[in-house]
């Protein structure tokens, strides 16, 4: 049996270009979903330090609030 090169070519052609661009586009997605997973952690980074120092203020007032009535 003989391969027909001129029927086989163009839908193997076809599917390796297709298989080119899934492996760009995933390689892409990839990146964007590591940038994300980093953004999210430093957000939340972020908002942990403002929870730390909001509570830190909310002591302090507190603390100055006794001071005053106590002078």
């Amino acid at each position: 049996m003989e391969i027909q090169w001129d029927v086989v070519l163009p839908p193997l052609t076809v599917i390796g270009a297709m298989l080119l661009m899934w492996w760009r586009l995933d390689s892409k997605i990839e990146g964007v979903r590591k940038a994300s997973e980093d953004a999210h952690q430093s957000i939340r980074d972020d908002l942990c330090d403002l929870k730390v120092s909001s509570a830190t203020i909310s002591t302090d007032v507190e603390w100055i609030k006794k001071e005053l009535a106590r002078d």
